[in-house]
């Protein structure tokens, strides 16, 4: 099983109570008629931002518990950063300062933003969904992902004869992402695969469930 972990975070996990999941009791759920040997979950240690200064703690714990799961869970890191840009600017036509001689706070037709952006998962996942199956006698991948940008990999894999699944973690639109088998990311799926508010490590340390992921 390959994990898009930013595209499953934002298409199925956000804003829900679902957020500590055990990926690996999950990817059974998910592929019940199957041995699950091993879950490769592809992410990128995020940065605090002004609007979200705890981001990064919150992701620390959840990346430890993920260790409790070794060696079956494996964590694969890209890289994540913040940039200035200049972005067009939609100006706010109920702000009435603009009407003030030389006021540009909303007038302008540009503003600088900071962007966060995750670079790396994508190229991860896709290397490693292709390099595993020339490795490894497995029967069949399971990608939880709507990146088009790993449409190449699977298209590959499928026209060798390969059995790939996809799970599209964003609903109710047509996916990006396509393969000849699917499975659905179900709310009530994720629900029966959290971990226990504490977990423990391999080396006796424990972390917890986030309290804000409640």
């Amino acid at each position: 099983m390959y994990i898009d972990g930013f595209n499953l975070y934002y298409g199925a996990l956000r804003k829900t109570p679902h957020r500590w999941l055990d990926v690996l009791e999950w990817s059974r759920l998910l592929l019940p008629h199957h041995e699950v040997e091993a879950v490769v979950y592809c992410t990128a240690r995020v940065t605090a931002l002004p609007h979200d200064p705890h981001a990064p703690t919150r992701q620390q714990f959840y990346l430890r518990a993920l260790e409790s799961l070794a060696p079956r869970v494996e964590v694969l890191e890209g890289h994540f950063r913040v940039r200035d840009v200049t972005s067009a600017r939609v100006p706010n036509v109920s702000c009435t300062c603009c009407a003030s001689r030389g006021c540009k706070c909303c007038a302008a037709t540009t503003a600088t933003i900071k962007k966060p952006e995750e670079k790396g998962s994508d190229v991860n996942l896709a290397v490693r969904l292709v390099r595993d199956h020339f490795v490894y006698a497995h029967e069949a991948s399971l990608v939880v992902s709507d990146d088009s940008d790993l449409q190449e990999a699977v298209r590959i894999l499928e026209g060798m004869g390969r059995r790939v699944i996809v799970a599209n973690p964003r609903k109710g639109r047509a996916p990006s992402l396509v393969a000849r088998e699917r499975r659905e990311v179900r709310p009530k799926t994720l629900a029966r695969a959290q971990f226990p508010s504490t977990v423990t490590l391999p080396d006796g340390s424990t972390t917890s469930k986030p309290g804000t992921w409640q």
